[in-house]
């Protein structure tokens, strides 16, 4: 078994609310199930989507049941390694939409493979798979450490987010083929993870992934602090001399914010000090570069 246990980005700029309300809600529907008895099958039929019977409702539900608490354990571990990441990327108005829309496709894809199939897809597998493709993309030279537990004496391992994941995604393809009704919907996951992939792909190609990266930053790191916009109007008005005075005891404050170090390089540009301006710009990048 090979497992993963964390990754160089579990981290945050703020508390990561939304991935935590996902997990709370999906710890909350199955401890309704398990105290209420109602996990007799019946209450999958309800909330599951079943591709005989397509339901909008239940392309939505079916991501919060899980076939007990052992799927939901497995998924609630994966949703925590990726999306506190994603989500501190994107924001907390991005990635629910993002999440949700994994989870929709990822059914979609099942009823489009079983199309008379009535057997109830539940779980928030797809929706993860989303999360591991873009995780793929954005990050995807984040170094990932793996528990080995193929032998008796359980060891660690290495490996980039690029070669990992896109090797999952290989073998859920396999099994899909090999083993199309072992109980588990491979071809669902696989069209969660393709979501997942051409979302990111075509957020980075829009330059959409770093306008909300940025948004996130100066909300988390700046919060309300008017001080940057202000010197930057300085700049505007000719007193760039002032704006990079205060942008400079700014910076002692913010020392993690590339935000700032960016309104340094335009201030010291505007006042001709084009090695003070290269300087914040090689920080800026730097910041930028570093592990959250």
């Amino acid at each position: 078994m090979i497992l993963p246990i964390s990754h160089e980005r579990v981290s945050a700029r703020r508390w990561p609310i939304v991935t935590t309300l996902l997990i709370l809600a999906c710890l909350a529907v199955q401890g309704v199930i398990t105290v209420t008895g109602t996990g007799d099958g019946a209450v999958y039929q309800r909330w599951g989507y079943v591709p005989a019977s397509p339901s909008v409702l239940a392309l939505l539900t079916s991501q919060f049941v899980h076939a007990g608490w052992i799927h939901l354990a497995g998924n609630m571990w994966f949703l925590f390694l990726c999306g506190i990441t994603l989500e501190d990327r994107w924001g907390r108005a991005v990635f629910p939409l993002f999440y949700l829309g994994s989870g929709v496709a990822a059914a979609l894809a099942h009823g489009l493979v079983s199309p008379g199939s009535t057997a109830p897809l539940v779980g928030a597998s797809g929706a993860i798979a989303g999360c591991m493709g873009a995780f793929a993309v954005a990050f995807a030279r984040t170094p990932v450490r793996f528990l080995w537990l193929l032998s008796l004496r359980p060891s660690t391992f290495t490996a980039p987010a690029f070669v990992v994941i896109p090797v999952w995604a290989a073998f859920e393809a396999i099994q899909s083929w090999l083993l199309p009704s072992d109980g588990t919907s491979h071809v669902a996951h696989i069209g969660g993870f393709a979501f997942g992939v051409l979302a990111a792909l075509g957020l980075r190609a829009t330059g959409v992934d770093r306008k909300l990266d940025d948004s996130v930053e100066r909300v988390a790191t700046l919060g309300d602090d008017p001080r940057i916009d202000e010197a930057r109007r300085m700049v505007a008005r000719g007193d760039a001399p002032t704006a990079l005075a205060m942008l400079e005891g700014l910076a002692l404050e913010k020392p993690t914010s590339a935000h700032v170090q960016d309104a340094i390089a335009e201030a010291a540009r505007a006042t001709g000090d084009a090695p003070r301006a290269d300087k914040a710009i090689a920080r800026a990048i730097a910041l930028r570069a570093a592990p959250r």
